[in-house]
């Protein structure tokens, strides 16, 4: 058993963008394009559904706007919809409460919900349906991690918390600079608090694969800010005499080289893939988010998903050093001889 050390897509290609802006980073996951003008902000509109005022959870009429009443059927109506309002808050709160008590992780949902963040400005989602949706996702996914694993990460040492947002629709405040029409995004500000942020409208995005992208940042941002992080070692296990683009201007153009989308690979020829996609050829942390979703996050509801890229004796060893790597990290005392990520990988060897 190691102790911590206290120093300080099925192919969906989902892509997070890390933009450094005055010591502090964001990270953001994407499928689809959109741009607007600043004066257009105006057009950001709170869902319907059940909302937070103030930081109490309190249920929207307009969930029920649809609903035509005669005159009679008044009284009964509101009693039911009370009912239907308190039933919905509680399943929500007691989600919520769920996911903290059992993961350390805090969840803000509806009006509670900042609309405006680092590099992004957020619509408010107050859809039940929707929320209770994305609740469940986070849940099945970090059901993926030791029980106490994120809770370490909240020690003090770089995060005192981590917390999820769920949002709706992420526009950036510089379009040109930062991707449109997010699905999520990470923002590390060097505050103690990772804060992660989620489009949930209609479940469209809201999905394992997601999730798992994301809390990759967040663990890696912490291996970076307490200083644990080797990058000289991980740059060893690439092809000699690569170097990541550092950029995402034009990663759409970078050539398939290495990644299990080059002509090798569909041929059949495994032996010379070191990367999940193009993405993950931009930065380090895309290269292992990208990675990690393509393992675990496929493999939540499909525990048959099956990707050969994790066949390539390549992606294997980055996988192996990476999940070394947590392991040396993190206090492994109470988390069994295997993880769901080594778990998942050991059926390709």
């Amino acid at each position: 058993m190691n102790t911590k050390f206290k120093i300080y897509m099925k192919r969906i290609v989902t892509c997070l963008l890390v933009v450094c802006i005055a010591g502090m980073s964001s990270s953001c996951t994407f499928y689809a394009n959109y741009s607007y003008e600043d004066e257009d902000y105006k057009f950001l509109q709170k869902g319907s559904g059940i909302g937070v005022n103030n930081g109490v959870y309190t249920p929207s009429s307009s969930v029920y706007e649809d609903v035509t009443l005669s005159d009679e059927d008044t009284s009964l109506a509101d009693a039911e919809t009370s009912q239907a309002d308190t039933q919905a808050l509680d399943s929500v709160s007691v989600y919520i409460d769920e996911i903290y008590d059992r993961f350390g992780i805090a969840v803000k949902v509806g009006e509670s919900v900042p609309t405006v963040f680092l590099d992004y400005v957020a619509e408010i989602n107050t859809n039940t349906d929707d929320i209770l949706h994305a609740l469940e996702v986070l849940e099945d996914t970090f059901s993926l991690y030791p029980d106490d694993f994120f809770r370490q990460m909240c020690d003090g040492e770089y995060y005192d918390a981590i917390i999820v947002y769920l949002a709706g629709n992420l526009y950036p405040k510089d379009s040109t600079t930062h991707i449109s029409d997010a699905s999520g995004f990470t923002i590390d500000d060097y505050s103690g608090i990772s804060k992660v942020v989620f489009n949930i409208n209609d479940g469209l995005y809201m999905e394992p694969n997601l999730v798992v992208h994301e809390f990759t940042h967040v663990i890696d941002y912490y291996f970076i800010g307490t200083g644990y992080w080797n990058e000289e070692a991980w740059n060893v296990l690439n092809p000699s005499g690569f170097s990541y683009a550092e950029s995402y201007s034009g990663f759409t153009s970078i050539d398939t080289d290495y990644t299990s989308f080059s002509d090798e690979f569909i041929n059949g020829i495994n032996d010379n893939v070191y990367f999940y996609s193009q993405y993950g050829k931009t930065f380090s942390l895309e290269d292992r988010a990208t990675l990690m979703e393509a393992l675990l996050g496929y493999s939540v509801y499909n525990p048959d998903n099956y990707d050969r890229v994790f066949e390539c004796k390549h992606v294997i060893a980055k996988l192996d050093y990476y999940f070394d790597f947590i392991r040396e990290v993190f206090d492994d005392s109470s988390w069994g001889e295997m993880t769901s990520w080594e778990k998942e990988l050991e059926k390709y060897r």
